[in-house]
């Protein structure tokens, strides 16, 4: 053992042997606003609030610990004296600005050889196309049973979808039943509209529905036997508005439909 500790360790001795009772009210609401989505994000489910690869788990580690070293620096910077408390920082919005600006017609190209689509998505934005096929038992977790468009490689909001066959004599509305009511079970009816409420939607000709949930828009369309499901999805906690929806619409837009492509095609493809 050396003589010598680290900042880590110095700072810990800091926090329980000399702080106690001398952090500001300021340092501990600016501590709960900049980590309330961190902790919402343990707490909300997997499925909707999307899994964290290494690199965006090594980019929250490293974001936590820069703010705590912020507000010890403040704190030492101010002699411990109180400051204005900060605003609670805006909700993760899309990457393009106005809806109006939207222009689909500029986007990227992409054909899902797996789930049996071809869309467009925004131009910059990264592409992970999926490879596990998609069934009613693990679309609940957005991982590689989706194609993932995101605004950088490690962003935590992004646009996915998949496509799915419906089991053998299982309706449209039992498979909705299916797909949503753990979800509605946990985390109330908020987190997933019920299909009556869903609102009308046209998705390369055929008749589908879209909804917004907790931090996300999603669509799901029925055609030759399968559920296609397209989704925007927001950080944990951010509430989606009208850019997040113009988006998804805007992607829906482009998107058509090839299920004779699809691993596992329905029979009825044509």
């Amino acid at each position: 053992m050396t003589g010598t500790n680290s900042a880590e360790e110095r700072i810990s001795r800091w926090l329980t042997e000399e702080a106690q009772g001398e952090l500001p009210d300021w340092v501990l609401r600016d501590a709960f606003v900049r980590t309330r989505a961190l902790r919402q994000a343990r707490l909300l489910p997997a499925w909707r609030f999307l899994e964290m690869t290494r690199s965006s788990m090594r980019l929250v580690a490293v974001g936590a610990a820069a703010i705590a070293l912020i507000a010890i620096g403040l704190i030492f910077a101010t002699g411990g004296g109180p400051g204005p408390a900060p605003s609670p920082s805006p909700s993760a919005a899309p990457s393009p600005g106005a809806s109006s600006t939207i222009d689909p017609a500029t986007w990227t190209p992409f054909s899902s050889t797996v789930f049996g689509y071809d869309a467009r998505y925004p131009a910059g934005w990264s592409l992970e196309a999926g490879t596990t096929v998609a069934t009613l038992a693990n679309l609940t977790s957005a991982g590689t049973n989706f194609d993932h468009f995101r605004p950088t490689p490690s962003s935590l909001q992004e646009m996915y979808g998949t496509s799915t066959l419906l089991p053998a004599g299982m309706s449209e509305d039992d498979w909705v039943a299916a797909y949503r009511d753990p979800i509605v079970q946990q985390f109330g009816e908020g987190c997933f509209p019920a299909r009556s409420a869903w609102e009308p939607v046209t998705v390369d000709g055929h008749p589908g529905g879209l909804y917004i949930g907790c931090n996300y828009v999603e669509s799901t369309t029925f055609f030759a036997g399968r559920a296609y499901i397209f989704t925007y999805a927001l950080l944990p906690g951010a509430q989606p508005g009208s850019e997040t929806k113009a988006m998804l619409e805007a992607l829906l837009s482009t998107v058509t439909l090839h299920p004779e492509r699809a691993v596992l095609a329905s029979p009825a493809a044509s």
